[in-house]
């Protein structure tokens, strides 16, 4: 029991340790953020929208990416993204014309780039795109790669007051 405690606590201050001695300012630098300067007022470089992990991760694993707009009837562009087969079309099972569409769809806080995070052998996205399917990758109004509309700024609060009002209270699909 006291060894097993000494052990968290050494490997607690280890971990400390390394975050103190990380020589990069910028660490927190978050993509949300483009203002972020370091200690001495340096802007830090911009870190891309990790949901370009479709053009560049996604495809560093060998898999298709395609980016979609969709326009609801209020106005609202949405993102999505698509993984329409496995990073290998000969191991990955179904044709391209038989394979079934399947729709993920994060939750709250999180946006579709959450589906892809990780290795492929640990990302949803990445198995079942593996597993024969044709993987959609949706974003709700609000979400960074969903906040465009076709007359509202994302500043206006008419845009702000219906992102609320219609996000998640009312799912329409329809097939």
């Amino acid at each position: 029991m006291i060894l097993h405690i000494s052990m968290a606590a050494s490997l607690f201050l280890m971990s400390l340790l390394m975050l103190l001695l990380d020589s990069n300012p910028c660490t927190a630098l978050s993509w949300r953020n483009n203002s972020l300067v370091d200690d001495i007022g340096i802007p830090c470089p911009v870190s891309p929208h990790p949901f370009t992990m479709c053009k560049s991760e996604a495809e560093a694993y060998g898999y298709p990416c395609e980016d979609h707009k969709v326009t609801t009837e209020d106005g609202y562009i949405l993102s999505l993204k698509r993984i329409p087969h496995g990073h290998d079309t000969d191991n990955s099972t179904g044709d391209e014309k038989t394979r079934q569409p399947i729709l993920l769809f994060h939750g709250l806080f999180v946006d579709g780039v959450s589906w892809l995070l990780g290795t492929p052998d640990q990302s949803l996205g990445f198995i079942l795109a593996d597993g024969g399917f044709d993987v959609w990758l949706a974003n709700t109004r609000g979400t960074n790669t969903s906040r465009k509309h076709t007359s509202l700024s994302p500043k206006n609060p008419v845009f702000v007051s219906n992102l609320i009002k219609n996000s998640y209270m009312s799912l329409d699909f329809h097939l």
